[in-house]
């Protein structure tokens, strides 16, 4: 009977269970990607939650662009975080060169840099004045609601709450230097402290505001006490609102629209002293309109449309000190209206052009017994006459303005013993016509007399002979030259008693104006003024000075002052006291600024030598004479050129750099407390030579394009000038020789240069080391990118630093050594980080005494960046000046208010640990992804990496590659079969197979025990094995395990099956199926049919010889080179 084969039953293996390792580690995979998610929610709920916090928080002011014709402008509203549409900066990558004041910014066009303007702001002697245009353009770049800005807290910062100088003697200073007040919003305005521990809310609304108040605040601090309210729109002035403000002691409310004040409005302040209320609208007063203010000192209501003052005008104000009515419609005062304000001080009725005080206002002044001071110019006339019989009932009347009428003083005025000055004239307030003998009778006190606007045909040789006491004469006629003058000055009663004369603004009115020598002749009764102390001759074109006049001038003046007029360097009263010895020899104050080219009447010109501008240059053979005109001048008349060349020659001679000084000048100084030639072209050269004969204890030589300091002609600072003003001369550079060794500075201004480039290149503080006495330092507008960290390393002394609008990016400079630190003036720059090291500093000089820091305008980072700043800020000792008011750039790359620096921090915090924590976790993931998906993609591929491996190390072994047989396309194998089996089949493989294998069918077998190399890498011989034979053979027995090196022998063929893609392996069953697990790999082949079963020994014989002749139709004869046996193994390609 035939055979039958039994079934073959296998045991699958738990991973063939499972679907393989496969699906185990893409499971993996899978759970790690959904915590990972789960971890992102919560964190993108933790930013949330954070975002929610800071929108929640008190609303912060941003910024919103608003368009402008001069520059980009913008103004603040309230919105909350979320609600940031725009950005409060300009990203400048091109910007021209900085204009003539200074005030822009200059950016390398490679940079971005947030700028801010100052165009609105002018730097004068260490002081902001604003320009608050009335014609209603926007000079503000960056405006806040009721002004945040520089034009409030600059203006007063600088003024008096700051710096404090007083001129003890001809050499030493007291001085003062006090930080600025804090501010604080008080919406709509802006508080401060002062340091008088007075509270001033200022409302100020300046042409650059967007906004203007109607009414006044009623939710202001109720512990305020000064309320400025200047340039609002207010329409009604409610007193009762200023009631609940129970500290108030003054209040300025200028150029509303106030029309009428009225009695029913009225309620009591009591502590109310000072009343502004000057051009508004009001043309009504009602009867007790202010007499709710029983304790008002000063009522100022000039400007307005006032037309009556009634009885019950100024009812209640018993304690009226200053009132001022000028520049109204006044056409009638009521007989009782100065009968409680009796202790009336200060009266000024000015220009109130239809107001006669005729004889019957007689009874209405006569209460005022105290009245001092009365101003009536421009009031109506009385046909030509005095009001005598008005003035004569003011018995304590010390200064009288009054216009100057046709007919003279009458004697009756004699009863005023008291008046001391009077104020005669003024723009077209004086009609006199001659100065008669008699015009000045009955005023024998008189001390000081002002003279203005008249346009008078005759002088009296004796019109003073009734004033014996005159001291003070200050005259401004605007008819003539100043030459037709001087002789009045010959009509002064006694010469010993005059000590101060004043003849300036004579040329205003006239289009064109002559120029002006004042020539030996004009000095003579000059010079018999023996104790004259002050001459003033401003504005009078002169163009110049004599020395026969200088020297005849006496020996007693102390003050001179030629300001306005149009000399020039050569032609200064400071050449002079460098040329001339014992010239003006108590002269101790000398001003000479503002000299300019004006329009010249050249038909009236009174001198010779022209008036010409100097223009500096860098070379002493072209340092001298550059004339620019705006008028026809004759610079050809042979005069003029002798003095030029004079002046050449005296200049080279006196400071050239040979020093070779004449005798002249050998033993002279001269010491001055003040010279000032500020906005004038080159004048103040002479107070820089190398000879140090002039010595100037306060030097203000501001815009006047004296640059290149420290080198020919501006060699030296004078070793005694203790505050020294150089700002605005655009100079790039200057020497350390400039400032002396042992110089006495100890006040520096120098904004308003170009001195960031060479300042950046000093790293070791060698240009101010000579400053070792330096109190105040201004470096603002110097275009500063980088501050090297040693350059103020010799300040020790330094109190007061500025360095405002500049565009600094880090503020990294050592100022430990500086002990008596005050202020940092660090304000509109670019400022996004201190330095740590500068930051300890401060802390430590904080320690003892707090330090002020101004970062106001810089663009602070409020992002994750920014906070270890932002935490200094919030803890240091040093005090953050108007921390409300600070501005920070955020993430979206807007400005905006840092508003509660706690609030703020805290956000971000918040913000700052939930990024770090998602950068962590993301990190974390990506990395756990990576590493798994390698894990799993190197377990997948690990037999192929074992293969390859095996390759290369093969070749190191020895094994060679054989080549393709012939033209075959296909490769030759050295074995038909690789036979894989356990110990328990090694009996059958051996005699068995090999028998009816290759002896009997001419088969190439691979096996272990007969082939592999001894002593060789047994995984090299396996893959050689693999590779070498056309089939890989595995016995399975009942004993068989897939384990060790048999396992490892099935994955390489499965290997080689995949990259040669042919079928490798093939299963030989032995006796019983195996007992033990398969894995997946075995189950596949069974499946695919690559087995075959080997007949049971008790089997016919023709059955097991037919399974072999079947048996090895399958493993088929390897396309060989030859027929015998080769021991080696070898490798194909």
């Amino acid at each position: 009977m035939p055979f039958t084969y039994k079934q073959v039953h296998l045991k699958r293996s738990p991973q063939s269970r499972s679907h393989g390792g496969r699906f185990k580690s893409t499971k993996s995979t899978i759970i790690v990607i959904l915590l990972f998610v789960i971890i992102n929610i919560n964190l993108a709920r933790i930013l949330s939650e954070a975002s929610e916090f800071q929108g929640k928080s008190e609303p912060l002011v941003f910024a919103s662009e608003a368009e402008s014709p001069k520059a980009k402008s913008y103004s603040i509203h309230q919105i909350t975080t979320s609600d940031v549409k725009s950005k409060l900066v300009e990203s400048v990558t091109e910007m021209p060169a900085a204009a003539e004041n200074g005030t822009r910014n200059q950016v390398n066009a490679s940079e971005t840099r947030y700028v801010w303007h100052d165009d609105a702001i002018n730097v004068q002697n260490n002081k902001f004045h604003t320009e608050a245009q009335e014609d209603g353009k926007d000079n503000f770049p960056y405006t806040f609601s009721t002004e945040t800005t520089q034009s409030v807290w600059e203006r007063l910062k600088n003024s008096e709450h700051f710096s404090k100088v007083r001129v003890t003697n001809a050499t030493g200073f007291k001085r003062t230097y006090l930080p600025p007040p804090e501010f604080s919003r008080c919406d709509p305005c802006l508080c401060f402290k002062s340091t008088d521990q007075t509270i001033t809310a200022d409302c100020i609304r300046y042409t650059g505001m967007k906004v203007s108040l109607e009414f006044i605040p009623s939710d202001l601090p109720p512990s305020i006490t000064h309320l400025s309210l200047d340039r609002n729109a207010i329409r009604h002035f409610e007193t009762n609102i200023l009631s609940s403000y129970k500290s108030i002691l003054i209040t300025k409310a200028p150029k509303n629209k106030i029309k009428a004040l009225y009695a029913d409005d009225c309620q009591v302040t009591g502590n109310l002293s000072h009343l502004d209320l000057s051009n508004n609208l009001i043309s009504s007063l009602e009867d007790g309109a202010l007499s709710c203010m029983p304790n008002l000192r000063v009522l100022i209501l000039r400007g307005n449309h006032i037309t009556n003052i009634a009885n019950g005008t100024l009812a209640g104000l018993s304690h009226l000190e200053l009132l001022d009515l000028a520049f109204n419609e006044i056409t009638h005062i009521e007989s009782g209206a100065f009968l409680d304000p009796r202790g009336l001080l200060v009266l000024d009725l000015s220009v109130n052009k239809n107001l006669p005080l005729s004889r019957k206002y007689v009874e209405t002044f006569r209460p005022l017994e105290k009245l001092e001071v009365f101003h009536i110019q421009g009031c109506t006339s009385m046909s030509g006459q005095y009001p005598t019989d008005v003035l004569s009932v003011l018995s304590a009347l010390k200064e009288l303005g009054v216009n100057g009428e046709v007919h003279p003083f009458d004697s009756k005025l004699s009863v005023l013993q008291n008046l001391t000055r009077l104020e005669l004239g003024g723009k077209g307030f004086c009609h006199t016509k001659n100065f008669t003998k008699s015009y000045f009778n009955g005023l024998a006190q008189l001390e000081s007399i002002k003279i203005e606007g008249c346009v008078a045909h005759e002088h009296s040789s004796f019109m003073f002979d009734a004033n014996p006491n005159l001291k003070n004469f200050e005259l401004s006629l605007q008819t003539g030259d100043l030459k037709d003058f001087f002789p009045i000055l010959c009509f002064l009663p006694d010469f010993h008693k005059v000590t101060s004369v004043q003849i300036a603004y004579t040329w205003k009115r006239a289009e064109l104006h002559p120029l002006i020598t004042l020539l030996p002749e004009e000095v003579e009764c000059l010079r018999n003024m023996t104790n004259l102390v002050s001459l003033d001759l401003e504005y009078n074109s002169i163009s110049q000075v004599d020395r026969l006049f200088a020297q005849g001038l006496p020996k007693s003046l102390k003050k001179f002052s030629l300001r306005g007029n149009l000399l020039i360097s050569h032609q200064s009263i400071l050449y002079l006291l460098l040329c001339i010895p014992h010239i003006l020899p108590s002269v101790k104050s000398l001003h000479e600024d503002e000299q300019g080219m004006k329009a010249v009447d050249k038909s009236r010109a009174t001198q010779k030598a022209l008036p010409m501008n100097i223009r500096a240059q860098h070379s002493t053979e072209s340092d001298f004479l550059d004339y620019v005109t705006h008028t026809s001048l004759d610079l050809n008349s042979k005069e003029a050129q002798r003095n030029l060349l004079a002046g050449r020659q005296d200049f080279e001679r006196l400071s050239g750099p040979t020093n070779s000084h004449t005798s002249l000048m050998d033993s002279h100084f001269h010491y001055l407390d003040f010279y000032t030639a500020s906005n004038s072209m080159n004048l103040g050269l002479f107070a820089f030579t190398r000879t140090r004969k002039i010595q100037v204890a306060i030097l203000n030589v501001s815009n006047t394009l004296i640059t290149d300091w420290g080198y020919y002609p501006v060699e030296l600072l004078p070793i005694q000038t203790v505050v020294a003003d150089l700002s605005g001369n655009r100079c790039e550079n200057f020497q350390k020789s400039f400032f002396v060794v042992n110089n006495s500075l100890i006040e520096l201004h120098v904004q308003g240069n170009f001195l960031g480039p060479s300042l950046s290149k000093d790293i070791n503080g060698q240009k101010l080391s000579s400053l070792t006495k330096l109190e105040y330092l201004d470096l603002s507008r110097n275009h500063m990118f980088y501050l090297p960290w040693l350059l103020l390393q010799a300040l020790s002394h330094l109190q007061v630093l500025k360095l405002t609008s500049n565009n600094l990016g880090t503020f990294d400079l050592h100022i430990a050594h500086m002990k008596r630190l005050v202020f940092v003036d660090l304000a509109r720059n670019s400022i996004s980080s201190i330095s740590e090291r500068t930051r300890n500093e401060l802390d430590a000089l904080s320690s003892g005494r707090a330090v002020s820091v101004d970062l106001t305008y810089n663009p602070l980072p409020c992002s994750c960046g920014g906070i270890e700043l932002l935490k200094w800020m919030s803890v240091t000792p040093a005090r953050i000046m108007n921390k409300n008011f600070l501005v920070c750039l955020n993430n979206d790359n807007q400005l905006e208010l840092v508003g509660d620096l706690s609030k703020r921090l805290a956000a971000l915090q918040r913000e700052c640990v939930s990024k770090k924590i998602l950068i962590v976790v993301a990190s974390f993931s990506v990395v756990l992804l990576l590493l798994l998906a390698g894990f799993v993609w190197v377990f997948q591929k690990r037999w192929w990496i074992l293969y390859m491996w095996n390759l290369t190390v093969s070749k190191c072994y020895g094994y060679k590659t054989i080549e393709n047989p012939g033209n075959s396309s296909a490769p030759g194998y050295t074995f038909d079969a690789f036979f894989v089996y356990s110990s328990s089949s090694s009996d059958f493989v051996l005699d068995e197979c090999l028998e009816e294998l290759e002896v009997n069918r001419s088969h190439r077998l691979c096996v272990e025990d007969r082939d592999f190399l001894p002593g060789s890498y047994v995984p090299c011989n396996i893959t050689s094995a693999v590779r070498s034979s056309k089939t890989t053979v595995v016995v399975l027995d009942q004993n068989f395990r897939s384990v060790g090196w048999t396992h490892y022998a099935v994955e390489m063929a499965q290997v080689e099956a995949v990259r040669s893609r042919r079928n490798v392996l093939h299963l030989l069953f032995v006796g019983s199926s195996p007992d033990g697990p398969l894995s997946s790999t075995y189950l596949k082949l069974f499946k695919q049919g690559q087995f075959s079963e080997v007949p049971p020994r008790e089997c016919p014989p023709d059955v097991r010889e037919k399974f072999w002749d079947r048996f090895s139709r399958i493993l088929g004869h390897g396309d060989r080179r030859d027929n015998r046996p080769h021991p080696q193994l070898r490798l194909s390609d």
